[in-house]
C-alpha cells in the first residue's frame, strides 16, 4: 500500500452515526472513556464543526474560522442544541491546532452542553419510565439522587425546571455517576371492589 493510501485509509472516520440514534454526550463518554485522541465532525446541511481531543479533553474547536476560548465553548453548546446531523470520530492527532491548544475536560463540556439541547424527552426516556429508581454510583452526588425517589421525582425536584433536572439527569447517568438502581421500578398493585 502506497503512503498515500495509508493516509487516506488513517483519515477515514472509525466511527459514523446519526445524531437521532446515538446523542453527542454518549460520543463524547465513549471518546472520553478510552481517552481517544482525534475529531469529531459534526454535520448539518452545509454546516461543519471540528472538535478537536486528546486525553480526554478538548483541545481546539472549529467552524470555518478559527477561534477563541469563548468562540469554541459556544461551538460546543450549539451543538449540543442540533436536533438532526451526522456525527464521526477520526482517531489521531492534529499538530496545526495546538498553537490555540485548550484543556477543556470531557465531562465539564457534556454537563454544559446538555443544557443547550432542545428537547429534553428523549433524553428522558433513555434512562427509564416514570417510575425508574436512579441511585448514585461510587462518584458523589447530591442526596436527591439516593436509591428511593423515582425518575419522575427527581425531573420535578425544585429549584430547577424539569427539563434542566432531566438534562442534568442524562448528563450523570451518560457519565456514569447514577444509574437505574438493579429492580428499580416500583410495582404498584391495583385491587378491585369486586
Amino acid at each position: 500500500m502506497s503512503p498515500t493510501n495509508e493516509r487516506s485509509v488513517a483519515a477515514r472516520p472509525v466511527h459514523q452515526t446519526d445524531l437521532d440514534q446515538t446523542p453527542l454526550p454518549d460520543i463524547f463518554v465513549k471518546i472520553h472513556r478510552y481517552k481517544a485522541p482525534g475529531t469529531i465532525e459534526c454535520r448539518r446541511g452545509n454546516e461543519v464543526k471540528e472538535i478537536f481531543l486528546d486525553g480526554g479533553h478538548i483541545t481546539f474547536a472549529t467552524s470555518k474560522l478559527e477561534a477563541v476560548r469563548e468562540q469554541i465553548q459556544e461551538i460546543l453548546s450549539s451543538i449540543f442544541a442540533w436536533e438532526g446531523g451526522t456525527i464521526s470520530f477520526t482517531p489521531g492527532r492534529h499538530k496545526h491546532h495546538e498553537f490555540v491548544k485548550l484543556d477543556i475536560p470531557i465531562p465539564q463540556a457534556l454537563i454544559e452542553g446538555v443544557r443547550h439541547i432542545s428537547d429534553a424527552k428523549p433524553l428522558l426516556a433513555r434512562l427509564g419510565a416514570k417510575a425508574t429508581v436512579m441511585a448514585r454510583t461510587s462518584a458523589p452526588m447530591p442526596d436527591a439522587v439516593d436509591g428511593t425517589r423515582v425518575l419522575f421525582e427527581l425531573v420535578n425536584l425544585p429549584p430547577l425546571a424539569a427539563g434542566v433536572n432531566a438534562r442534568l439527569l442524562y448528563a450523570f447517568a451518560t457519565l456514569g455517576l447514577i444509574a437505574e438502581k438493579p429492580d428499580g421500578r416500583i410495582n404498584v398493585q391495583v385491587r378491585s371492589s369486586r
